[in-house]
C-alpha cells in the first residue's frame, strides 16, 4: 500500500492528539472528521461517528512506527 501524503499527515495528528482511553481520540472540528473520514476504508483507521472520535487500526499503529 502506497501512503498518500494526507495519510501520513492525519496518522501523525491523531498521534499528537490526547489519548482519551483505549487509543481513542476526539475530533473536535467537523472539517477534520469529514477529512479523516475520507480514509475510512483504508483500514489504518477505526471511527466512533455518534462520539466524532478516531484511533488507529492495529494496522495504523504498525504503520505509525514507520512515519
Amino acid at each position: 500500500m502506497t501512503m498518500t501524503p494526507e495519510q501520513k499527515a492525519l496518522i501523525a495528528l491523531i498521534q499528537r492528539s490526547d489519548d482519551i482511553g483505549d487509543g481513542w481520540r476526539f475530533v473536535k472540528m467537523p472539517q477534520l472528521f469529514a477529512a479523516i473520514l475520507r480514509h475510512e476504508y483504508t483500514g489504518l483507521f477505526e471511527f466512533d461517528k455518534e462520539q466524532s472520535r478516531v484511533r488507529l487500526s492495529a494496522d495504523g499503529r504498525v504503520v505509525a512506527r514507520y512515519v
